[in-house]
């Protein structure tokens, strides 16, 4: 997650307005080819972080019980 956050935070401030109004469709790391833009890139980056830290969460939550 960090290096992934990193990459953004390098990069998404740097796009230029055409480039943020811009439509892509990226071949990898997909079977179908989708329509990006840069706003669709941040609200990805941000549910996919809130996924890991609900899992993180979890798993320490789990660890301060008592096993039965």
């Amino acid at each position: 997650m960090k290096y992934t956050r990193s990459l953004v935070e390098e990069t998404l401030p740097n796009l230029t307005t055409e480039q943020l109004s811009q439509v892509f469709y990226p071949s990898k790391w997909s079977d179908s080819t989708w329509p990006w833009t840069a706003t669709k890139v941040v609200h990805r980056l941000v549910t996919h972080e809130r996924q890991h830290t609900g899992y993180l969460k979890r798993i320490l939550n789990l660890r301060k019980s008592p096993l039965k």
